[in-house]
């Protein structure tokens, strides 16, 4: 089933459908009220659950390079992310690539534990 997702880009807000698992919809339960769960399958719009999962996976990725000493290895980067069909979380608090990639596995596990197709997208050499 099709679910209305919002988004930000470039300071517009952007809307399209979108497949959402239905373990996010778990996920939600175990967060929220049963009636806000229920509305939001009911007008079909998952921009608030979504939005709470990818700042978590976002704060694991973060947390991750901290607890590893924050550290800078790797040829400096512009443009990795951790690349989802919901949108990009990108990596604004490290240049290097080794340091990035390293950090960024836990965060992808955390959104393939909700069936969320996610994957490192290492970006290009700056």
């Amino acid at each position: 089933m099709k679910y209305k997702l919002e988004w930000l880009r470039y300071g517009r807000t952007k809307y399209r459908r979108v497949d959402i698992p239905e373990k996010v919809f778990d996920y939600a339960k175990k967060v929220w009220p049963k009636y806000v769960v229920d509305k939001m399958k009911k007008e079909k719009d998952a921009s608030d659950i979504v939005s709470v999962i990818i700042e978590e996976a976002r704060n694991t990725w973060h947390l991750t390079w901290k607890r590893n000493g924050s550290i800078d290895e790797g040829t400096c980067t512009v443009g990795c992310a951790i690349k989802t069909p919901y949108g990009s979380i990108y990596n604004t608090w490290v240049q290097g690539s080794l340091s990035s990639d390293v950090g960024s596995k836990e965060a992808v596990e955390y959104l393939k534990s909700f069936d969320i197709d996610a994957y490192y997208d290492e970006g290009s050499i700056n």
